[in-house]
This record gives structure tokens, sequence and C-alpha cells, in this order.
């Protein structure tokens, strides 16, 4: 064979491989990219979406067209169904933008790219984390919503395009994709943007709830004990992410988006893990700092639709009871570990959000509201450490470990 024609059949083949590749990969579109309805057994779950998520979520949202948008972090992506028949008609459709580890700040960006670059929703909600307004760093002056990143969606900037459509990791993840079809229990990511949570069954099957909770406090106890132990600088000046919230909170009111803050529903073992980090005085005085942002806003525009619900409080969800070591056979009803509530105590959540549910489950913070509240979850705190003293000691057990001090 001569040279030339070898080195013609091997570009002819390269390329044709390359060809093949690309079309393998946009048919299996296994990070969820393009606008097309999964086919059953093929490429309807999407097990590997999580390892470009936030180009997945950008991508959908911006596709989603949705009347309610949801912003936070994995507590957001694996406790709110945007499918859920909890959500009332009029806020559907719903996409899921939660985030795993996702601070304030990203939950203002990706909020500033969705109202640019797509149809902004008509609501919004929030779920707010203690551990994000815990902060020494100061706002700048000129602090507003971010709009550097603009462009990234629905157009992907070129390195990005070609890993997700081109490379050998998304071919081997189409791969991957087409083969999880049949596994009951592979991760999937919705179109809403939900994340159900499945591949974690079959390890809660196997080490049980207990097994899994505690390495989830544990990691919670050295977070918070590296954390600043405020959400003020030592000037009285509020830190960088409360500024964060009113930037925020004042584009939507300038845009009549409807908002729904929500402090989330913290199962008992993180509720005591602020307690014994030293935390708890800020996590209350937290709770007065939101009531009075939400407060001031809403005088300033009684017809804008802002509201402000206190879920992280003791109560007959939260205090669900973690099965003990070994047990195998019981299944938590709300959580799958402290860190992360399941979708069904999500619906209750939404529905108490839209006027509806158990009437023992939230508070709407208010100036009226907020003092009685925090002083009843004192008591129901000291009456819970009465009751379930060996939840408190496996937690101050934990603080050890750390080289935290417990009180």
């Amino acid at each position: 064979m001569k040279p030339r024609r070898h080195v013609l059949i091997t570009v002819i083949t390269a390329a044709g491989l390359v060809v093949l590749a690309a079309a393998t990969i946009a048919l299996v579109d296994p990070y969820g990219l393009h606008d097309r309805t999964g086919v059953q057994g093929f490429n309807a779950k999407k097990p590997r979406a999580g390892t470009q998520l936030r180009v997945s979520k950008e991508r959908r949202a911006s596709r989603a067209a949705a009347k309610t948008v949801i912003f936070g972090n994995s507590r957001i992506q694996v406790g709110f169904n945007p499918d859920s028949a909890a959500w009332p008609q009029n806020a559907r459709p719903v996409f899921n933008f939660g985030i795993p580890g996702a601070p304030f700040d990203d939950v203002l960006s990706d909020y500033g790219l969705l109202v640019a670059e797509a149809k902004a929703p008509k609501s919004i909600l929030i779920g707010l984390d203690l551990e994000d307004f815990l902060s020494n760093l100061s706002a700048p002056e000129d602090l507003d919503i971010p709009t550097g990143s603009a462009g990234r969606w629905p157009h992907m900037p070129y390195p990005k395009l070609a890993e997700t459509n081109l490379s050998l990791t998304a071919l081997i993840d189409s791969l991957r994709t087409v083969a999880a079809q049949t596994d009951p229990f592979a991760a999937d990511l919705t179109r809403a943007g939900f994340n159900p949570f499945w591949d974690f069954i079959p390890i809660i099957d196997r080490e049980g709830h207990h097994a899994v909770a505690l390495p989830k406090i544990l990691s919670s106890l050295r977070h918070y004990v590296a954390l600043p132990t405020d959400i003020y600088l030592a000037d009285g000046r509020e830190a960088l992410p409360l500024r964060q919230l009113r930037v925020l909170l004042a584009d939507a009111r300038r845009r009549r988006i409807d908002v729904r803050l929500f402090l989330y529903p913290y199962h008992t073992d993180l509720l005591e893990t602020f307690r014994v980090c030293g935390t708890w005085p800020s996590f209350e005085r937290w709770k007065r700092a939101l009531t009075q942002i939400v407060a001031e806003l809403r005088r300033s525009d009684p017809d804008w639709r802002l509201d402000l619900w206190d879920f992280a409080t003791y109560n007959r969800y939260t205090e669900e009871p973690i099965p003990d070591p070994g047990d195998r056979d019981t299944d938590m009803a709300w959580y799958w570990e402290p860190g992360h509530f399941k979708a069904a105590l999500g619906d209750l959540l939404i529905a108490r959000l839209y006027g509806a549910g158990p009437d023992d489950f939230g508070l709407l913070l208010t100036p009226d509201s907020v003092e009685a509240g925090i002083d009843a979850d004192r008591a129901r705190g000291q009456e819970f450490r009465r009751r379930h003293p060996e939840a408190v000691a496996r937690v101050a057990a934990l603080c050890r470990q750390v080289g935290g001090r417990t009180p």
C-alpha cells in the first residue's frame, strides 16, 4: 500500500470514529444537555449527569420556562421533587436548581444567570442554611447581582463543549448510561433537576441508617468547628451573605418575582450539633436578622409576596429517631441521614409554603412571632434532650472526636 493511501485511510478511519463517538454521545446525551425526552431502557436515566451537574442544570433551567424555581444546596436537590403532586397547579412547572455544596454566593450567581438569560420565573423558593451565613467577610460597596458569567448558558465555552460532547470521558459516560438503564438503583437526575437518591437505597439496606448517619454528623461537627462563629462582623455590620441576600431580594422585588424563603428542617442531630459547637446563639441571631430583613422589605412594598418560614426546629418530624446500630430493617420515613431529608418531608414543606399542610410544622417568621418561636424551640430542645439522652450522647461523643467542647 502506498504511503499516501495509507495516511488517507488512517485519516478517514479516525474521522469516522470521531463522528461515530460524537453521534453516540449526542444520541445518548449522558448529561442531559440537549432538549430531548429520554427513551425508557436506553437513556431515560442520567446516572452520569452528576459529573457535569452545574452545566447540566444551567442548560436545563434555560429551557424549562419554569414558573417556580427552587435554589439551594444538596438538601434542595434531593428533598424537593418538582413533579410532586404537592405543588399547586399555579406554581407549575417547577425546576430544581439545587447544587450540592453551593454557598449563598452561588445561589446569587445562579439566580442572576436565570433572570438574565431565561424567562424570569413567577416565583422562587430559596433554602437558607446557617453555615452559609457564618462569615467574617465584608461586602463590597458595589455589591450587585453577578453578571460576569453571562453567556455560560445556553451557550457553553468551547472547552466545556468539547468535554461534554467530544471527549473520551463523555463517550464512556454514554456507554455507562445505557448500561445503567436496567439498574433500579442507578443514580439519576430528572429533567426538572431532581435527584431521587435511588443510589442511596442499597447503601442504607447494606449498612443501615445509623452507620450512614455517624459520618454525616462527624463531618458537620468538623465543619462547624472550623467556621466563623457569627453572621455579623466585629464592628456590628452584616457579613457578606446577609448583604447578598438583601441584593437578591431587592432584585426580585424589582422584577415582581414572588419569594418564599425557608430554613431547612434540620434533623435534631444537626440541631444538637449547633448546640455542642457553640453556634446556637448565632443560630438564633440568624433567625432574628432574617426576620428583620424580610420585615423591612415587606413594609416598603406590601403588595410584593415575600415570606420567611422556619422549619429548623425541634418537632415531630425533625425528631425522627435514628435506628440503632446494626438495625438494617428500619426505614426512616423523613430522612436519608441527618443532613438530607426525603422528598416525603419536602412535600409537607411545600404544602406549608403554599398555605396547607400540618399546622404544627413550620412557623411563618415575623417581628411578632420570631421571639416566641425561639423561646418555644428552646423549651422543645430541653424536652428533647430529657427524653432522648442517647441522641445527645451520640453527638457529644462525636464532638469530642473533633476536639470540640461539649456544654
